[in-house]
Formats: C-alpha cells, sequence, structure tokens
C-alpha cells in the first residue's frame, strides 16, 4: 500500500509506540496505517452506520487478512461526556438558595431518602451556606470500573452564589446526555458518582492564574468514581449475521464471555434519501413503513488483565484469526515471526498478532531472545510478558538498565506484568535514578506488582500514642535510595509520592492556615500547630500538637485537620520554594493522553 493511500485510509491514525525505537519518516507513515489495521478505524468519526454513506475502505493488508478487524472495525473508542446536578454544602456565607424549583424537589426527595424530615432539608437548601451546582466530567475510553476522575462544579447561572470556596460536593450521581425521540436532550441512566471538596483555582500553578479564577467554579479533584465498565463497539464492514458470530465465536475463545453480538433494526439509506422519482405509494392501499436494514455489531468488555490499556486490547483483539486450525496456526506463528524479525515497520503489527496468537507463540518468541538485533529481541520479550512468560524478563531488565536504550521506557514499565524478584529489584534501583521520569515510571510499575514492598501506600500513621489517619487523598513512600523527592499529582489521582524515608522541613517554620498555625522556631525540635492569634470563639484544635519534622507525619496531620489536597500541594510548593525541605517538590501535571503513555501503546 502506498503512503497515499495510508494518509487517506479512514482506519490510518497517527499513534507511535514510544517502543518502535527510530524509524524513518516513510516507514513512520507505513507503520501508523499498519499498527491499527481496521482496529481504531473510526476513532472519532461515525463508523459504518447504515444511515448514512461511508467511504470506500482501502484493500486488507496482507498481515491482517482472516483476522477480526478484516471484518469488523472499533467505533466506540471516544470520550463520554457525563453531567448532573449537586448541592455544595459549608461555604461560608457565600452560597444561595436560588435554584429551579424542579431541581429544589429533586433535591429535597434525595434528602428524604437519607433521613433528613423536611424541616431540616428546608434549612439547608435556604442556608447561605449551600449552593446549587452544575457537575460536569468526562469518562474516557479506558476507564474501567472504580477509575477516579476529575469534575468540574459549577454555580448554576442567575443565582447569587458568590463563591463555592472551602465548599464540599455532596454524592451526586452522573449521566451521559442522550436525546429523546423528539431530539430534545435528556440525562441517561447513571454511570459514575461524584463527590469531594471543592477546590477554586487547582489548576493556578502562579500567581497571574490565580488572578483569573472564577470564585463561582471549581475542581473535585479525583472526586468522581466510574461505576461500570466501559464496553468497545464492533460494527460489521458487511451487515452479515453469520459473520458476527464468527467473530464473536473468535473473541471469546481467547478472551471468555468478552464479547457479545447484537443486531438492530435501522432506517435504510433509502429511507433517509428518498428517490424524488421513484412511484408514490398506490390509490388505495394502507402507506408502507419506511425500508429498514439490520444492522450488525459485537460489544466487548475489557478483561481485567487489560484494564487501562483497552487500546492495546483493542488491538489484540483485532489482530485474532477467525480459522485456528493447528497447521494454519503454525504458519500464522511463522509468517508473524519472519515479520517482526525481518520487518521493522511491521514489528510492532506482528506482535500484536502473536500476542493473540498465545501459546503457539511461546517457543518461537524465546528463539528471538538470541537473535543479534536488540529491537527483535526487545518485541519478543514484549510479547513474552503480555504472555505471562517470565523467558522475556532477562532483556526487558537489560533495557530498563540501559540508558541509551530506546526502548528503556516501555521495558521499565512492561516489568510491572513480571514476578520476577531481579525485575524488582531493577524497579527499586531505578527510583533512585537522576531521571525524574524514570524514577516515576519505576514507582509506577512497582505500584502495579502485588508481591513487592519498596512502595508503601500509606493509610494511617500513630505517634505519641495518637492514631492518624488518610481520608482526602492517597500518600505513597517509596523505600529509594536516590535524592529526597516529593511528587504530586495535579489531577485525576489526588496522590503525593515521596521517594525517600526521612524528608525533613528545616526551621525557622511559620505556615498560617486559617484555621491554625504550623510553627517551629529555629532553635525547635518539632512542629507546634496551634490555633492561631487571637483565638477564635470556636478553635479546631482543644490543645496543641506537637510533630515531628518529617514531610509525612506533618502531611497527615494537615488531612486529619479538614486540609484539602490542594491546600496541602500549595503549602508543599511554598516550602520548597522557601528552601525549607531537604528535597525536591514537583508537582506532576496529567498527560494530554494517558492511554499513549501505557506499556507500548
Amino acid at each position: 500500500m502506498s503512503a497515499t493511500q495510508v494518509r487517506s485510509a479512514p482506519w490510518a491514525v497517527r499513534h507511535r509506540s514510544p517502543a518502535e525505537g527510530p524509524l524513518s519518516k516513510a516507514a513512520r507513515r507505513a507503520l501508523a496505517g499498519a499498527v491499527l489495521v481496521f482496529v481504531v478505524s473510526a476513532l472519532g468519526c461515525r463508523g459504518s452506520q447504515n444511515t448514512g454513506k461511508s467511504e470506500p475502505r482501502p484493500p486488507v493488508p496482507e498481515i491482517a487478512q482472516g483476522t477480526v478487524g478484516a471484518y469488523g472495525i472499533f467505533t466506540s473508542m471516544r470520550t463520554t461526556p457525563v453531567t448532573g446536578y449537586g448541592l455544595v454544602i459549608g461555604l461560608k456565607g457565600t452560597g444561595s438558595a436560588d435554584m429551579p424549583a424542579n431541581l429544589r424537589r429533586r433535591l429535597l426527595r434525595e434528602m428524604y431518602k437519607g433521613g433528613l424530615d423536611e424541616n431540616e432539608a428546608a434549612q439547608i437548601l435556604e442556608s447561605p451556606d449551600t449552593a446549587a451546582v452544575l457537575v460536569r466530567g468526562t469518562v474516557m475510553p479506558y476507564h474501567t470500573r472504580a477509575s477516579r476522575f476529575d469534575v468540574e462544579v459549577v454555580a448554576l447561572p442567575g443565582t447569587q452564589t458568590k463563591s463555592l470556596e472551602g465548599g464540599t460536593l455532596v454524592k451526586t450521581r452522573l449521566a451521559p446526555v442522550v436525546w429523546d425521540a423528539w431530539r430534545r436532550p435528556a440525562l441517561g441512566a447513571a454511570v459514575a458518582v461524584a463527590h469531594g471538596p471543592v477546590v477554586v483555582g487547582a489548576t493556578a500553578l502562579d500567581d497571574q492564574q490565580a488572578e483569573r479564577v472564577d470564585p463561582r467554579q471549581g475542581l473535585v479533584i479525583g472526586g468522581a468514581r466510574f461505576g461500570g465498565d466501559r464496553k468497545l463497539t464492533m460494527e460489521l464492514v458487511e451487515p452479515n449475521l453469520r459473520m458476527c458470530l464468527l467473530l464473536e465465536q473468535a473473541i471469546n475463545g481467547r478472551f471468555p464471555r468478552c464479547a457479545q453480538a447484537h443486531s438492530q433494526q435501522l432506517l435504510s439509506r433509502e429511507a433517509l434519501e428518498p428517490n424524488p422519482d421513484a412511484p408514490g405509494p398506490e390509490p388505495g392501499l394502507a402507506v408502507q413503513p419506511p425500508p429498514r436494514e439490520t444492522r450488525y455489531y459485537l460489544t466487548l468488555t475489557v478483561p481485567p488483565a487489560y484494564a487501562g490499556r483497552w487500546m492495546h486490547f483493542a488491538q489484540v483483539a483485532a489482530s485474532l484469526y477467525l480459522d485456528n486450525r493447528p497447521p494454519l496456526v503454525q504458519r500464522r506463528v511463522q509468517y508473524l515471526i519472519d515479520t517482526l524479525r525481518d520487518t521493522p515497520e511491521q514489528r510492532v503489527v506482528a506482535c500484536y498478532g502473536l500476542e493473540a496468537l498465545g501459546r503457539p507463540s511461546l517457543e518461537p518468541l524465546t528463539a528471538l531472545l538470541e537473535d543479534g538485533d536488540g529491537a527483535v529481541r526487545f518485541h519478543a520479550a514484549m510479547v513474552l510478558i503480555a504472555l505471562k512468560e517470565a523467558r522475556g524478563t532477562p532483556v526487558l531488565i537489560e533495557a530498563a538498565r540501559n540508558p541509551d536504550s530506546p526502548h528503556r521506557m516501555a521495558a521499565i514499565g512492561a516489568l510491572s506484568g513480571s514476578d520476577d524478584p531481579e525485575a524488582i529489584r531493577t524497579l527499586e534501583d531505578l527510583t533512585a535514578s537522576a531521571d525524574l521520569s524514570v524514577r516515576l515510571a519505576a514507582y509506577e510499575s512497582l505500584r502495579a506488582m502485588p508481591d513487592q514492598t519498596v512502595v508503601e501506600h500509606i493509610e494511617q500513621i500513630e505517634f505519641r500514642g495518637q492514631r492518624y489517619e488518610i481520608h482526602r487523598f492517597g500518600v505513597d513512600l517509596v523505600h529509594s535510595k536516590g535524592p529526597p523527592l516529593i511528587v504530586a499529582n495535579a489531577t485525576n489521582d489526588p496522590r503525593l509520592i515521596l521517594f525517600g524515608d526521612d524528608m525533613q522541613f528545616k526551621p525557622p517554620i511559620f505556615f498560617d492556615e486559617g484555621r491554625y498555625w504550623a510553627v517551629a522556631e529555629e532553635d525547635a525540635t518539632a512542629i507546634t500547630v496551634k490555633p492561631p492569634k487571637p483565638e477564635p470563639r470556636r478553635p479546631l484544635l482543644a490543645s496543641e500538637i506537637e510533630i515531628p519534622f518529617q514531610v509525612l507525619y506533618y502531611v497527615v496531620v494537615m488531612d486529619q485537620l479538614g486540609a484539602s489536597y490542594p491546600e496541602v500541594v500549595k503549602r508543599l510548593r511554598e516550602a520548597d520554594g522557601l528552601g525549607r525541605m531537604t528535597g525536591r517538590f514537583v508537582v506532576r501535571q496529567p498527560p494530554a493522553d494517558p492511554a499513549a503513555e501505557r506499556r507500548w501503546d
């Protein structure tokens, strides 16, 4: 296929694997078309709906002939906006009782279900410390059950709400917008629940941004939890019941109970585009219903083993072969092995095909671990690890430890699928790297491994006879020998990552938290947390608290005292800027496309 055909193909997606290594521009164009052969062909498009015209499909490349992807295209790999109406409480007189009557009735019903009587519910809605809000977020294609994501909270237009600062969003159900038969927007079934502290200006990382913050809107960082499993939809290129059932059988043979065949009646193209020259109905006969066509499609549930890697799973599923008779399987394995070894521009496509074939690929892939080409060894090892075969681990360890390897980051990510103790030791060593991206990648891989002890998730600490628990955000302690470092996730997953066991504050310290002070003189041996001066009528603290200089203890106590995640991040950033910590502090921005950073997708 020519480069011009690849560029014009509807299934060509320009998405390069981090594991490919340096390629020429022509090779990258060819690979972009071949990697996603008929896998994400309708990404952002309408796909093969029978209700409209579709462009002619380019010929199926040889490497994809006889696969699931040759007969179907994925059409549901897009984001899903979700929205809902909720209530923010705990405001300091900056809220409003204004809200539409139907929303008031609905909120009252929810409060009654929660056990409040009529007077209590009415007092809450009439309080100036309460505000009705619109809540909106986005469910991404890679979200699975219990995935967290941010939601935006906006005061309803026309209300007198002045600010949402310091408020808390009560549990709010979020649903996608659907269209009824009259083309009117309506909310569908709830797919997520959101709640948590509202932060105004959560993404304002400097003073200039903070000046442009709208106090009537805020963010609940990681406050929404997806309540279902995203299903990928594959539509048949040509409507055919038998082929639909064959595709279902092929996918379920490799991933049991993953695929389900469906059919749907749709208006035909002739009904949507009537022919003005066609004869009308004969006199005296009943009007015939408009002609309809049957649409056949499959819904696929992403297996738990591919949680968070929906793109990778879709490509493996599309690479499954329909005819799995042993002689044909052996020939296909050899063909893909030869392609992996001899055709660099189709190497990643061959890897997906070998992973789709499963166990018959193991021995031929193991033989490639002795190949003289490092890229061939690496790709073979990646497939072996994906198939839960430990023989690929040494090659990945070699790539992960080599700073000059073009496959280093992909190898670090793939080691999370190994249970080899040497893989854990390698990742532990990499958490001490001078390269921040390497340290974070090693941390992410260790966090995904069930039997490691390098990354410790902190849920509570105990000192001086008092137990403190963490409720509002996550804290992970990485037992690393590298330079002390704190990394704060900016959005989606409110989490502090502490590299090193003994990150400390350096006195003198004075933190004015408004509700309390945190003070340490030059020669102090601990940080004293106490009510501000002059002391308010209702102090937050019954007595002073002394905590060690370790940052971990201070963070946990702040959470216990009601500080939100952005408040903690702001304080740590301030201490770092003043040179009052023994290590660095970094705010970690989310990737533009998180799915693009996972494995070798």
